[in-house]
């Protein structure tokens, strides 16, 4: 499994977009393409407060993690990127309503507040292969992601 120090290249932030868009094909993100998905795992892989792990096979990623102290650091990450974030997006011809989809998450992620009850720390994404679910890859990873927020201090996630 990679573990920081990012070890990972773009390459295999497009096999991560990649697994994201064929296994996580009902959310919004899926919709926004492998491009942008791909950007937003390489800002989560060098974001301080974010962490991405790869569970690998002969070489092969067949399945990540992702998790976050904060989902704010992210946007603002891609946000500071705006000719790659306009590029990565220019392959999904974006009608109005993915437009206000996207400026909604936006203000949505800046504007709330998460309660005390709440660990800052979550989990983002989780994705195994198909063909190699059930040998228990997916706990691994989950373990793993625990295992990283449980040295910063953390007794629990959100999900």
């Amino acid at each position: 499994m990679d573990v920081k120090p990012h070890k990972l290249n773009i390459s295999d932030y497009r096999t991560v977009a990649s697994l994201h868009c064929d296994h996580i094909n009902q959310g919004f993100l899926a919709t926004l393409g492998v491009p942008f998905l791909t950007l937003l795992y390489e800002v989560i892989d060098k974001d301080s407060q974010s962490i991405l792990l790869v569970e690998r096979l002969d070489h092969s990623i067949l399945g990540f993690v992702t998790g976050t102290r904060g989902l704010g650091r992210i946007y603002k990450q891609l946000l500071l990127k705006p000719l790659r974030l306009i590029y990565s997006l220019k392959s999904c011809i974006l009608p109005p309503s993915k437009i206000y989809k996207i400026i909604e998450i936006f203000l949505i992620s800046k504007s709330s507040k998460i309660s005390a009850d709440l660990p800052r720390q979550e989990l983002l994404s989780i994705v195994v292969n198909p063909a190699y679910q059930g040998q228990g890859y997916a706990e691994n990873l989950f373990n793993a992601l625990s295992s990283y927020f449980s040295a910063e201090g953390a007794s629990s996630l959100r999900i």
